[in-house]
């Protein structure tokens, strides 16, 4: 048996039937996928399917390690690309960069899918994105991108947030030590900014969701907020950790009676790692202004993600 083993394995064989194991993982997928189309949606069962804008992943590196970060096995990633241009000019060019794609995906060893399109004009490309992409019930519900430092794309930038919007997708902005040395956390807590459930639900979600990934295991969540004038702060302090515990996430509740803007009080909590704090995209003509007061944000030295919810997530078991 050995030898006949050694035999056919030298041999070289050219078979003319399929593969197997493809063909069971093929039949496997279509049922999941069908029985996905039939089940009733619950906001229970939300789960982050990312489309990561990374572009040439190679050189957004933290855009790929985030959204590898926050899908932390439960959920689903893509790291896409757009090539702006003429389409019948850019085939190759468009077949070559997903080749790239797939090369960085498997030397990185992440579980995720490559996506690369050609538009003339970005707005039309993420609109493709957003409604093409994907099949069934697996398709993007989350868009995550870095934050743009170029002065030039701010306006396509703010753009973007709103397209992502209009078609019902949360957003993550990440702003973080481009770069600091690959797959390595930093030092310190993961901490929410709590500004009321319409987004800090995701927010505290994805705080969860990203100390399951190994390198960022045993980190500590904190929710950090302030109250509104006049409100009870023990009261707010209470509800917030029946929520953490109506939803089995671990996390310390601080309560800060201050007026201190928010890189204030983030001097003062100790040592975090990373911040979520939500944000609005801009209404058309308000972009110079939302720039203006997120970058003054970012310039606290600490890596933030910033988030909207579009909805369809709870936190109740």
């Amino acid at each position: 048996m050995a030898a006949l083993y050694w035999f056919i394995s030298r041999s070289e064989i050219i078979s003319r039937w399929g593969d197997v194991t493809s063909g069971v993982a093929f039949e496997r997928a279509r049922k999941a996928l069908l029985k996905l189309e039939d089940e009733k949606y619950h906001p229970k069962n939300w789960r982050p399917s990312i489309l990561a804008l990374s572009g040439g992943a190679w050189k957004r590196y933290h855009i790929a390690e985030y959204a590898y970060w926050l899908a932390a096995g439960r959920g689903i990633l893509t790291l896409g690309q757009i090539l702006t241009g003429d389409v019948e000019d850019r085939f190759t060019q468009r077949e070559q960069a997903e080749k790239l794609l797939r090369k960085f995906i498997r030397e990185e060893i992440l579980a995720a899918f490559p996506v690369v399109v050609v538009e003339e004009d970005l707005s039309e490309a993420i609109k493709a994105l957003l409604q093409c992409h994907g099949i069934g019930g697996i398709r993007p519900n989350t868009v995550l991108l870095g934050w743009s430092h170029d002065p030039a794309r701010q306006v396509a930038f703010c753009e973007t947030l709103r397209i992502s919007q209009r078609f019902q997708r949360s957003i993550l902005i990440v702003s973080c030590d481009e770069e600091k040395e690959r797959w390595t956390a930093p030092e310190g807590s993961v901490d929410v900014w709590w500004r009321g459930p319409e987004h800090g639900v995701l927010s505290v979600l994805l705080a969860h969701l990203l100390v399951q990934s190994h390198e960022w295991r045993r980190r500590p969540i904190r929710i950090l907020c302030t109250p509104p004038p006049k409100a009870d702060a023990d009261n707010m302090a209470r509800e917030l950790r029946e929520l953490l515990d109506a939803a089995r996430i671990e996390a310390s509740v601080h309560v800060f009676i201050t007026n201190d803007p928010l890189w204030e009080i983030a001097k003062q909590t100790g040592q975090s790692a990373v911040l979520f704090t939500d944000f609005i995209p801009p209404d058309e003509g308000r972009e110079a202004e939302f720039i203006k007061e997120t970058t003054s944000l970012m310039q606290i030295p600490i890596e933030m993600v910033l988030v909207y919810n579009s909805g369809g997530v709870s936190l109740e078991a």
